[in-house]
């Protein structure tokens, strides 16, 4: 269950910007399956209660295709199941910029990860991502 005060953040920032009439959009970055399999149910949960809309993201890394578009068909599963538009968006670069880069493209009004175990790189990550954008970041608890 999303914490009640995430709707205060929306509303802040929707009137800030004067687009009150514009649907919400996330931002939702995912690094595989396993990661999607664990944060897409609560990011579209959240997204349903907030009336907004996201943006998957599955970032790979040039020459890789170890998954294909197994994330994103999760996040899709799970956009149909709680009734949320989602945009899929299979990319191709270097993490952080690649995230950044859409999310302004897309016009995110937030960044949503989940948080995995123990991982020095997305720890990087997301400190690069939160440095270098205006855009809010939040980060979804790590649990098993």
């Amino acid at each position: 269950m999303p914490h009640p005060n995430l709707n205060i953040l929306f509303v802040i920032r929707g009137t800030m910007n004067g687009d009150m009439g514009r649907i919400l959009r996330i931002l939702a970055p995912t690094s595989g399956s396993y990661a999607a399999e664990r944060n897409a149910p609560m990011i579209m949960r959240i997204a349903k209660r907030l009336g907004a809309e996201v943006v998957a993201v599955h970032i790979r890394v040039k020459g890789q295709d170890r998954e294909g578009d197994m994330p994103l068909q999760i996040f899709a599963r799970e956009a149909e199941r709680e009734g949320v538009k989602c945009t899929l968006i299979p990319a191709e670069g270097e993490v952080a910029p690649t995230i950044i880069s859409l999310a302004r493209f897309h016009r995110a009004d937030i960044i949503l990860m989940g948080a995995t175990e123990g991982s020095f790189v997305a720890s990087w990550i997301l400190d690069e991502i939160a440095k270098k954008t205006s855009i809010p970041v939040l980060l979804l608890p790590f649990s098993d």
